[in-house]
């Protein structure tokens, strides 16, 4: 069997006056479904320490996580800007990024996990989707008429309509914030995430998400 090639891919989950929204793709793959917003991380040799997650280790140290390691190794942009850049290109099109925004705009940013994916059509291709939350608190949304058809709501999107891995996504969010006291989500009102659906998902998929991982369990994914 050929060794996959891996591709990164990052995906932002954005929460706008306390209720999550998602974008309806323009394009291939799962085209007119609707997802978080995302695509490929780039080529990148620069830092940007903005967008780094910097953990404190015992006598004063510091080091990057192991996923920005990753991007540095691979010479690629760190995944969290990627995350940022991309929603910020294809929600506020006639907007430049990342000039044309302040850090107040897009706040919270909190790093889900990473779910393995590989397109039934690209079988030498592994993507590692790896999934942001963020609070979007602009609304000029210009949407990319080429990537984004539509954007709105959860509440008025169709679950049959979302594609695979926003619902593992949104599924871990629910879990997570059901079963596991994690003080990362303290910065978002519960309820948001309580109203998310126990999806029915095509397949489950590897995934570093607790909650993801305890849903495969609780509804048999697993066997």
């Amino acid at each position: 069997m050929t060794e996959q090639k891996i591709r990164f891919v990052s995906f932002l989950i954005p929460i706008i006056d306390g209720e999550i929204w998602l974008g309806q793709r323009g394009t291939e793959p799962f085209k007119e479904y609707y997802g978080a917003i995302g695509g490929k991380v780039d080529e990148s040799t620069s830092l940007d320490n903005n967008y780094a997650q910097i953990i404190k280790k015992p006598g004063n140290h510091k080091e990057y996580s192991v996923l920005d390691k990753i991007a540095l190794e691979k010479q690629k942009e760190f995944f969290k800007k990627a995350a940022v850049r991309e929603f910020a290109e294809e929600i506020f099109s006639k907007q430049q990024f990342p000039n044309d925004f302040s850090n107040k705009d897009i706040t919270n940013i909190l790093k889900l996990g990473v779910i393995e994916d590989t397109l039934l059509n690209q079988p030498d291709y592994r993507n590692d989707c790896i999934f942001y939350l963020a609070n979007i608190n602009r609304k000029d949304f210009t949407p990319s008429l080429r990537e984004i058809k539509n954007f709105q709501p959860l509440s008025k999107i169709n679950y049959s309509e979302i594609f695979p891995i926003t619902k593992i996504a949104l599924i871990d969010l629910k879990y997570k914030s059901k079963k596991f006291k994690l003080n990362f989500l303290n910065d978002y009102p519960k309820e948001i995430f309580e109203k998310i659906p126990d999806y029915e998902i095509d397949r489950p998929r590897k995934t570093s998400m607790l909650g993801a991982n305890l849903y495969y369990e609780t509804f048999g994914y697993l066997n």
